[in-house]
């Protein structure tokens, strides 16, 4: 996916860090319980919160961290709240592996998908990096913490893509998914961005969400840096076979309701 005559939205609703699934064959997908679903109402509406809205350090409860086969109800995020997010790959690193500049990120702040919580403010992250399924480690003093209770899962086999909300399907979608020299890697990635191209008549169709993966064949895509997404499209003809580069698309009409939920 490259991002040339996109414009970022605002990240609202599941624009910023819904998990993604993406299988390679069909599986039985774990609905979760009224328990469970009753028990994240709970701790949401408990939760003290940061002044900026976010969920103080002290109070944090991470859910376990989303694994194929699995839609969580909930989820967290770590959206940056600092220029720069420095990622460790340990608690104990004396240097940060990464630097995460947020004026060289297209949609504005970065976002992380937190995966489990350490002593003395840290956070482990799923981080929008390679190689894919890259793992860090940033401080609670870089980045303000939120639920999230949306989830996608793409299914390779049988070409479908399904949005859950607190792990209830609200939405199924034809998709076209990479060719076999360009496949669309599976794991677990996260949203990143939601973008609106210039051209809604054009190959990203109405909207596109940039996602955390990448392409494990391209290293450089038109001016981009082989990152994949899930987009719309001007050719729906080609939904439900292997026609991308290793994006996920979707028909004009299922992106703008994803866009719009």
């Amino acid at each position: 996916m490259t991002r040339l005559q996109m414009r970022p939205l605002l990240r609202t609703r599941f624009g910023c860090a819904a998990v993604v699934a993406v299988t390679l064959a069909s599986l039985a997908v774990t609905q979760p319980t009224q328990a469970a679903q009753a028990a994240s109402t709970t701790t949401t509406t408990t939760t003290a919160a940061k002044s900026n809205g976010s969920i103080a350090a002290k109070d944090l409860v991470v859910p376990p961290a989303p694994v194929t086969g699995v839609v969580p109800t909930k989820t967290m995020v770590a959206a940056a709240l600092t220029r720069y997010v420095n990622v460790y790959d340990s608690p104990t690193a004396k240097k940060a592996s990464l630097k995460m500049d947020n004026r060289k990120n297209f949609s504005g702040r970065h976002v992380f998908l937190v995966i489990g919580k350490g002593e003395n403010g840290w956070l482990k992250v799923l981080v929008a990096a390679r190689p894919n399924g890259r793992v860090g480690w940033v401080r609670t003093t870089e980045v303000g913490v939120f639920e999230h209770d949306w989830a996608i899962v793409v299914n390779k086999s049988t070409f479908t893509l399904t949005l859950y909300k607190a792990g209830v399907e609200v939405q199924s979608e034809k998709v076209a998914i990479g060719q076999d020299k360009w496949p669309t890697p599976t794991g677990i990635f996260f949203t990143r961005e939601l973008a609106r191209p210039s051209n809604p008549k054009g190959a990203y169709g109405t909207y596109a969400f940039g996602l955390s993966g990448y392409s494990n064949v391209l290293t450089k895509f038109g001016r981009g840096d082989g990152q994949i997404g899930i987009h719309g499209t001007n050719q729906p003809a080609a939904l439900g076979t292997k026609a991308s580069h290793g994006c996920v698309r979707v028909s004009n009409t299922g992106i703008s309701k994803m866009a719009k939920s």
